[in-house]
């Protein structure tokens, strides 16, 4: 009895072994591709495309939860039960009403797949617009106040469709618009002018078209501008802090001109108004003339002046105020 003992357990492995292979893989989920590019098509039109979901484990594959990025892409699957070595077809809409250049949507799917339970199949398309804004944005960039610039901006059907422009609107009536019909019921010009000229600083303005295009009967675009004058600092205004230890700093002043500046902008000097504190000025690359000095703050400061001298007319002497801050 005693020497039967080591082939029973001499053969139990074995056994074991015969179990565990005679049970079904878990179910695993594999899916044709997982990124289908539909294409271009015009605004308005509905695109499809057909995923094929396949079961390559053992046991019934349970797709659980199908959900999309947007309201904009729709799914259907066949079943959401695929048993082991069968499929499933998910055909995906992407409606391309009312949009315009790249798009990009998800589809998440999560099954009972233990090594991949979520899975992202992505859709890119380009939606080309039944009426076309170039550009969107119009960048006037750096003007100067003297300056009137004027940009254009090109509306044009893409259809055969007869276009209509029904009314221009600006949000804060910081442009002056114009517009031409150059091909009838087709092509239009929107020439803009900025107008808020006085003040430098950055603007934006917000132009809306309106159409009679009954997916695009409001198209934005944005005008955008910069006013500089002809010689700008930055800082505009040296702000100080005192400290319980007074001990030296270092601070700097750029100092630019229009590239437009005939002749050429130069410094003449720069100077703390009734101090004597030494000042290295040289080259701050694109950014303009850099000025480098170093000084122990002090609270007599406050509302001291630093003046930068140049060649240009109207801005012979400009005038950096000084700002005391205590802790």
């Amino acid at each position: 009895m005693h020497r039967l003992r080591p082939l029973f357990f001499l053969f139990l492995p074995a056994v074991l072994f015969a179990q565990n292979s005679s049970r079904p893989q878990p179910p695993r989920l594999v899916i044709d591709t997982m990124e289908a590019d539909l294409g271009q098509a015009r605004s308005g039109t509905v695109l499809s495309h057909t995923f094929r979901l396949e079961n390559h484990g053992g046991r019934l594959l349970h797709i659980r939860n199908i959900r999309t990025s947007c309201g904009c892409t729709a799914s259907d699957i066949s079943t959401r039960e695929i048993p082991a070595g069968g499929y499933a077809t998910l055909t995906a809409k992407l409606d391309l009403t009312g949009r315009s250049g790249p798009q990009s949507e998800q589809i998440r799917i999560q099954s009972n797949d233990p090594e991949a339970p979520n899975r992202v199949l992505k859709l890119t398309a380009h939606a080309v617009p039944r009426v076309n804004v170039t550009p969107r944005t119009l960048n006037f960039q750096q003007i100067t106040p003297a300056s009137a610039p004027s940009g254009r901006i090109v509306i044009e059907a893409t259809t055969d469709t007869p276009l209509r422009i029904t009314g221009i609107r600006t949000a804060n009536s910081r442009v002056e618009t114009t517009l031409a019909e150059v091909t009838p019921e087709h092509t239009y010009h929107l020439d803009v002018r900025p107008l808020e000229l006085g003040e430098t600083g950055h603007f934006t303005e917000r132009i809306e078209i309106l159409t009679d295009d009954p997916e695009q009967p409001v198209i934005p675009a944005l005008v955008m501008w910069q006013i500089a004058e002809p010689v700008s600092v930055a800082p505009r205004r040296l702000n100080l802090m005192l400290s319980e230890s007074p001990q030296a700093v270092t601070r700097f002043l750029m100092i630019r001109g229009q590239a437009d500046l005939d002749p050429p902008l130069e410094i003449t000097s720069v100077v703390w108004e009734d101090r004597d504190i030494e000042m290295n000025i040289g080259p701050g690359g694109s950014f303009g003339t850099r000025v480098e000095f170093r000084f122990v703050p002090e609270a007599e400061m406050d509302g001291e002046r630093i003046l930068i001298r140049t060649n240009v007319a109207g801005y012979e002497e400009l005038a950096l105020p000084v700002n005391v801050m205590t802790p």
